[in-house]
């Protein structure tokens, strides 16, 4: 043991000795406040199995004679001059604080030696396991009441908190991307799946919105030549095979030029190679965006060899529905659909055609799948019609179509309905 180690067990037993005196001295408020408290958190074995009896029989004076007679007279002396408080909850976080405290101290000597060694997943492994071994109190729960009165405060809330979605026909069915909610956008690939998230964000960002656009699937080049060959009506590949004329490439520089206005610092887009979920949330924390969007699910580098891809997908769509909750945005990914569907004679998607689909369709509390007629997108018609289908929907139907037009060369869904309220940026 180090001797910072060693420094921090010093305060762990003494927080834990102080919390076990306060605790015999007001044993109803221990037993009422303090029951969550695990008796595994205790380094001391004697306190450990003190107050493993005690929360079991809430009688004092027998779990202590029970564990060490001894134990009585030192839980009696040891209390502090405050040995009456109202609240036990800060002497039993203290243990936990002191706990992490002593867990950190240990892994310091790992991330140094990992940094010195150059060894970045290494040292990354050890930060996350810090990361998530952060004491939480579980008595920290603010009474109903409290949240009824907020929920009544916010029914008489200006202006619409749901971020605008791309048209008003699908905003009107769903009532925009909600905050703390996690949203799957699922289609075949080529079927428009990027297209139709980029739209989104460019929608969010046209009401100003903060977006965060994370690609794992194409770069930050990619996508802005996509956005702007469609301002400009102009091939997107074309553009790629550099068959342009000097007026289209004048038409995609000004394009370029009116796009970065409407966009600049309202839509960031992160391209990130093998970014995993942690990666994900820390950039979340520290950019605060109002929306994400990341394309795709399977393409996250969160990986266990102990599990299976339908597992290891619904830990990456857990996270994504943790990040929903914990910074009250809206959260929108995309996924892919089974090759089973080709097979069918409706190939309209269903939720059984999410590829690995169990947990994702489970922490989703939207489905949308998106369908195109796949002879028309073989033949490489300009533009097709388009079905987004409501597959789930946690707090409506699930039985939403809404019916639109996709414009392969602008990447853009239009369903020919205008709304001045929900307006969106038209890309010509």
């Amino acid at each position: 043991m180090s001797d910072l180690s060693a420094a921090v067990m010093v305060r762990k037993l003494e927080a834990e000795r102080i919390f076990a005196s306060v605790a015999f001295r007001n044993p109803q408020r221990a037993a009422e406040q303090c029951g969550w408290l695990a008796p595994d958190v205790f380094s001391d074995e004697r306190l450990s199995a003190y107050w493993k009896e005690f929360t079991a029989t809430k009688d004092r004076d027998a779990a202590a004679m029970n564990v060490d007679p001894l134990l009585l007279y030192d839980l009696v002396s040891g209390a502090p001059d405050e040995i009456y408080p109202q609240d036990l909850n800060p002497f039993a976080e203290r243990i936990l604080k002191e706990r992490w405290l002593y867990y950190a101290a240990g892994k310091l000597a790992d991330i140094a030696l990992a940094v010195g060694d150059g060894s970045y997943e290494d040292a990354w492994r050890s930060l996350e396991a810090l990361q998530n071994n952060r004491p939480s109190a579980a008595a920290t729960i603010s009474p109903i009441g409290d949240a009824f009165l907020e929920f009544t405060a916010s029914l008489y809330e200006d202006g619409v908190k749901a971020v605008a979605m791309p048209f008003p026909k699908l905003h009107n069915a769903f009532g925009g991307w909600w905050f703390k909610n996690f949203y799957v956008i699922c289609a075949r690939p080529g079927v428009g799946k990027t297209a139709l998230l980029l739209q989104a964000a460019r929608v969010a960002a046209h009401h100003r919105r903060r977006v965060l656009f994370v690609s794992l699937e194409m770069s930050e080049r990619d996508l802005i030549a996509r956005m702007a060959c469609g301002a400009a009506g102009i091939s997107y590949r074309d553009m790629m095979a550099k068959r342009l004329s000097d007026d289209q490439r004048d038409k995609l520089a000004e394009a370029s030029g009116r796009l970065a206005d409407q966009y600049n610092n309202l839509l960031m887009i992160d391209d990130t190679v093998r970014m995993n979920t942690n990666q994900l949330w820390q950039k979340v924390a520290s950019l605060k965006p109002d929306i994400v969007f990341t394309d795709h699910l399977r393409l996250f580098a969160d990986d266990d060899a102990r599990s299976n891809e339908v597992k290891r997908l619904g830990r990456i769509s857990w996270a994504h529905k943790q990040i929903s909750r914990e910074f009250d945005i809206p959260v929108i990914a995309a996924a892919q659909l089974n090759r089973k569907l080709e097979d069918r004679t409706d190939k309209q998607p269903t939720l059984a055609d999410l590829r690995d689909s169990g947990e994702i369709e489970e922490n989703a509390d939207v489905v949308i799948g998106i369908h195109r007629d796949r002879t028309a997108i073989e033949m490489g018609l300009a533009k097709t019609t388009a079905s987004l289908v409501g597959l789930k929907f946690r707090n409506g139907p699930d039985s939403i179509l809404v019916k639109t037009d996709f414009d392969g060369q602008a990447q853009w869904f239009d369903t020919g309905d205008k709304d001045s309220a929900f307006s969106q940026p038209i890309p010509f």
